[in-house]
């Protein structure tokens, strides 16, 4: 129903008048909707609300200081693979759940920098960026 062939009218060739009133009405809209076609709000439609302005250094800090974390657990446990770093701030405990194989800083940094792509336009509120990173890392990690 979202493509540019529905609705689809099949035209003969040898029809002496096509409905052409169905077409007009089915691309343009009928004059009882007062001549224009509704288009339903979506994705591409609906603008975003505005970020503040400070959100994407929010971003990077947050996602630095638990990538900041999980490297200080990694050197306190050094050729350990598997663990759980605990990262928690104002009342939140968040865990980070590290793989068995141990996980190299390129590789954290390249989560990191998909994460802040995905959330560059405001996706997550400011206070949900460390929650939604760590699930991010968790999802990455059971991943792979």
């Amino acid at each position: 129903m979202a493509r540019w062939d529905s609705p689809l009218f099949t035209v003969p060739w040898d029809d002496a008048k096509p409905s052409c009133d169905a077409l007009w009405d089915a691309v343009i809209g009928s004059d009882a909707e007062g001549g224009k076609k509704l288009v339903r709000p979506n994705q591409a439609t609906v603008l975003k609300k505005v970020s503040g302005e400070d959100y994407l250094y929010e971003l990077d800090r947050y996602t630095q200081t638990i990538l900041n974390r999980i490297l200080d657990w990694t050197k306190d446990h050094p050729g350990e693979g598997g663990g759980e770093v605990i990262i928690g701030e104002d009342n939140e405990d968040l865990v980070v759940e590290l793989p068995a194989n141990p996980v190299g800083l390129p590789a954290l940094q390249r989560l990191r920098r998909q994460f802040i792509s995905l959330n560059r336009q405001s996706a997550v509120p400011v206070k949900g960026i460390r929650g939604s990173f760590v699930g991010y890392l968790n999802d990455s990690f059971q991943a792979a």
